[in-house]
């Protein structure tokens, strides 16, 4: 199976290698290898966004109300201050407390499903990184590349 199309060599006398098999295999064992890293870090299995079945004038009441600060009153366990409308709103009705709930877990899927891309990118970025100095430290002057 000659997948690079690359020429036969051989070494010393009677000795035929074929090269092209040997980088395919190569090649294969390090995608497999790439593939299991991945699968142990999770790169292929990205957060899923839990989204918060609320409707949008109460979504944009959190959001007016902001992030932070309804997270504060759930993290403390404080009764808000009374010049505090907005969350005193939310902390005296339980409907909005749930709803508060739901859309804390939804910021936070989010933010975690984000930061999972950025991983992604950047174990892409140096998986080319390596290829790259694979190929001009290694490849090019076994195969006279680029000259």
């Amino acid at each position: 199976m000659r997948l690079l199309g690359l020429p036969r060599f051989t070494r010393g006398v009677n000795c035929e290698v074929d090269r092209a098999e040997e980088l395919e295999t190569m090649w294969l064992d390090v995608w497999e290898g790439i593939k299991d890293v991945g699968r142990a870090l999770r790169f292929w299995d990205w957060r899923k966004i839990r989204r918060a079945n609320i409707p949008s004038n109460v979504r944009d009441f959190f959001e007016g109300a902001g992030e932070n600060r309804i997270r504060g009153m759930f993290v403390h366990n404080l009764v808000p201050d009374k010049k505090d409308a907005d969350l005193l709103k939310i902390y005296n009705s339980q409907e909005l407390t749930q709803q508060a709930r739901q859309w804390l877990f939804e910021l936070q899927d989010a933010h975690e499903r984000k930061e999972q891309r950025l991983e992604t990118v950047e174990v892409a970025i140096l998986v080319f990184l390596a290829l790259e100095v694979l190929h001009d430290y290694v490849l090019a002057p076994v195969f006279h590349w680029g000259r």
